[in-house]
């Protein structure tokens, strides 16, 4: 295996994904990969990241892997792949699954779903309501049992950080199936902190619409404060940060 550090980026997309990833690059990684459903995005993710750490003067090499991280079998094995392109240092887990509930009419089928992967902020108007999106819980528990015992090889800040948001506080009747898996999730990675003490676990809570035009919740800002959240001093590790 290669000696490369690796940022694992799961959930790239056009706003926090290809901010984080851009920014990691230009302060640290040297080789990023970016996992996501959409090969069009992710071609589109790949070369605005190369932009940023060409602009910076920083060399990069980076992969793009497209899978349904719904898919079990299909996202270990992109896991697999991933692991071969050096030491994984850093994952950022920012997947998306986007869509309202209504209570006592939403299937349980789609509860479910809800449960299979783990959404990033992003605003929505449905029926003159905006609201932000958020977490799941099982494409969450499958990085992490792949990541934790390559992290746990590492002494150069270790990392998972998982972007989330704050229904587990907060519900919204309209998500109350987001909200259901959001709790979930943070419990999960809860637990991870407690069990891995040696890795930096951590949540983002984003709190709100999140927008370029944005004056806090814009993606610059929570790729920064993942970045902040990653460069702490073990001393200092935060286990939930809010924006």
């Amino acid at each position: 295996m290669a000696s490369t550090q690796t940022l694992v980026l799961i959930g790239s997309g056009p706003m926090i994904g290809v901010s984080a990833a851009s920014l990691f690059a230009t302060r640290k990684f040297s080789n990023i990969a970016l996992i996501s459903r959409d090969a069009t995005r992710l071609s589109n993710d790949r070369d605005s990241v190369l932009a940023a750490a060409k602009a910076a003067g920083k060399d990069l090499t980076i992969r793009t892997f497209a899978t349904d991280i719904k898919n079990t079998p299909a996202f270990e094995k992109v896991l697999e792949e991933v692991e071969t392109m050096g030491h994984i240092s850093a994952v950022v887990f920012n997947a998306a699954r986007v869509g309202p509930s209504e209570l006592f009419k939403f299937p349980e089928e789609e509860i479910i779903e809800d449960f299979k992967v783990c959404l990033h902020p992003r605003y929505h108007v449905i029926k003159r309501l905006t609201f932000s999106t958020q977490t799941t819980t099982i494409a969450t528990y499958t990085a992490a049992r792949w990541a934790m015992p390559l992290l746990a090889q590492e002494t150069d800040s270790p990392s998972f950080l998982v972007t989330s948001g704050l229904l587990h506080n907060d519900p919204i009747p309209i998500l109350f199936s987001l909200g259901v898996a959001k709790a979930a999730q943070r419990t999960l990675v809860l637990t991870l902190q407690r069990m891995y003490p040696e890795i930096h676990v951590a949540l983002l809570l984003i709190s709100g619409v999140v927008g370029f035009e944005e004056e806090v919740r814009n993606p610059a800002n929570i790729a920064e404060e993942l970045w902040k959240l990653y460069s702490q001093e073990k001393k200092e590790w935060a286990v939930e940060v809010t924006m």
